[in-house]
């Protein structure tokens, strides 16, 4: 049985991630290696339960708070779902980890950065993913359906800036690998940079880190 693979998408809301996990899901399908798909936040019972509480409109919380239920739901989905998937030599397909909590609840609403790194170490374990892909787009497509997305302007700006520094950050660490890809033309075009991308681990390059 080979080792098990942790592939996150990130980026801002309205990037597309969705679209393109969902693509990538069934390109591994075909290819005979049926992944397990999760999201962030969600996955399981209680991370579903708590999706509900962090995006209902009507919800309104400290940042700090948001945090800790981010790294709540996180902890549930890597003990119950991730690592005992990765221990069975699967393929992880995650819409958003580590990354958005930093993105989202450092850069966008403030909370310390040594707090958010604290709660994601504490909700992991120390895993990390093999690899990780930011999707990048010049007009995100927001529907404005949740909490987090009925935030104003200016938190969503801080949200992107966030993502391009991290992205700078974690691309000069020898400890992590990430890609970063720009929505250049359609789904199908983003599609294949995703597999360019993803080819290499598949094939045997790299491992996952815990």
């Amino acid at each position: 049985m080979g080792r098990g693979r942790l592939i996150v998408f990130e980026g801002a809301d309205g990037v597309g991630k969705s679209t393109q996990v969902g693509l990538l899901a069934d390109w591994l399908a075909a290819a005979g290696r049926e992944p397990v798909v999760v999201r962030e936040p969600g996955g399981t019972p209680v991370g579903e339960a708590i999706r509900q509480v962090l995006l209902q409109p009507e919800h309104v919380m400290a940042p700090l708070t948001e945090t800790l239920l981010f790294g709540a739901a996180r902890h549930e989905v890597v003990e119950r779902v991730i690592r005992p998937a990765l221990a069975d030599g699967r393929v992880v397909l995650a819409d958003r980890f580590t990354l958005s909590t930093v993105a989202y609840q450092h850069f966008g609403a403030g909370v310390p950065r040594e707090r958010v790194d604290t709660v994601n170490a504490w909700a992991t374990g120390g895993l990390q993913p093999d690899l990780t892909l930011v999707l990048t787009a010049p007009t995100p497509r927001l529907t404005l359906q949740d909490r987090m997305e009925q935030r104003d302007a200016g938190f969503h700006a801080r949200v992107r800036e966030g993502y391009e520094m991290l992205s700078r950050e974690h691309c000069s660490s020898r400890h992590h690998r990430l890609v970063v890809l720009a929505q250049a033309g359609d789904a199908a075009h983003v599609a294949a940079a995703v597999l360019d991308a993803v080819r290499p681990l598949l094939e045997g390059e790299g491992g996952r880190r815990a």
